[in-house]
């Protein structure tokens, strides 16, 4: 699963501000597809030069035909500026169980994609379970602003997509004082 974003608040006058900044939304991390081993890092979420929150890492790739799983991506950095910063959780690895039928006629499993992490605003999603003798399901995109997407899964079968993370959010609120 992919990790979350960081997040940053913060209190500026209106000096600090000055007549403008370029607000930057962070585009959230794609999944890993079918052509690619691992998940894409999310973009920085920024107020000009102000105030920053990095996306969440992307989760890693488990090898196929063998028991190991892909770390899940790490949450992002805190960024800087501000008064407050966190940085983001990190998503999980991916689960399997595997059993072999007596007389050793069959061997069955099942693997979940791993959790992609949620961010301040919730969203962190689970990944779907794969089982039986040939199957795959996709991971879920990320709900909430700055969420990890959850890692896809496969059971003797091609790769399966990982879900994308959740693009960032800025959120202003202005206080006039009389």
């Amino acid at each position: 699963g992919g990790g979350s974003g960081g997040y940053a608040i913060a209190k500026f006058t209106a000096a600090q501000i000055g007549a403008s900044k370029a607000v930057t939304i962070g585009a959230g991390g794609a999944g890993a597809t079918v052509d690619s081993n691992n998940g894409v890092t999310g973009g920085t979420t920024s107020v000009g030069a102000l105030i920053s929150a990095n996306g969440g890492g992307g989760g890693q790739f488990g090898t196929a035909g063998q028991s190991s799983f892909g770390d899940g991506g790490d949450g992002g950095g805190a960024g800087s500026g501000g008064d407050f910063k966190s940085p983001g959780s990190q998503g999980a690895s991916g689960i399997g169980l595997l059993t072999s039928e007596i007389g050793g006629a069959g061997v069955f499993g099942t693997v979940t994609g791993g959790y992609g992490a949620s961010g301040p605003f919730g969203g962190g999603v689970n990944g779907n379970p794969a089982a039986g003798s040939t199957s795959t399901n996709p991971g879920q995109s990320g709900n909430g602003f700055g969420s990890g997407g959850s890692g896809g899964a496969t059971w003797n079968a091609a790769t399966a997509a990982g879900g994308n993370g959740s693009d960032g959010v800025v959120i202003i609120t202005e206080f006039i004082i009389a």
